[in-house]
């Protein structure tokens, strides 16, 4: 999961820096491009807050009942989720 802050500055170029832009290796433009990402001179850079469940969970989570947000009953799309996965892990 992650969210960004809102953009409050009036800017034609903005830019949200996710942890794996620093693995993007064709080099950063100075122009725009539709194949090339924008240097941070070019346009406003913005850092991503991403929380990782891998890291941030260490102990157990149970569930009971349902947890919502915005509408979506996030246990039953969890449980869908991984019931998909399990399907394609099964040969």
């Amino acid at each position: 999961m992650a969210n960004t802050n809102v953009i409050t500055t009036d800017v034609t170029r903005y830019r949200f820096d996710f942890p794996s832009i620093s693995y993007y290796t064709q080099g950063f433009v100075g122009a725009d491009s539709i194949t090339n990402i924008l240097n941070g001179t070019f346009a406003s850079t913005e850092e991503a807050n991403v929380i990782s469940f891998l890291t941030e969970i260490t102990g157990d989570v149970v569930v009971s009942g349902s947890i919502t947000s915005n509408g979506v009953n996030i246990k039953t799309t969890l449980t869908d989720i991984l019931s998909r996965l399990t399907a394609l892990e099964t040969p």
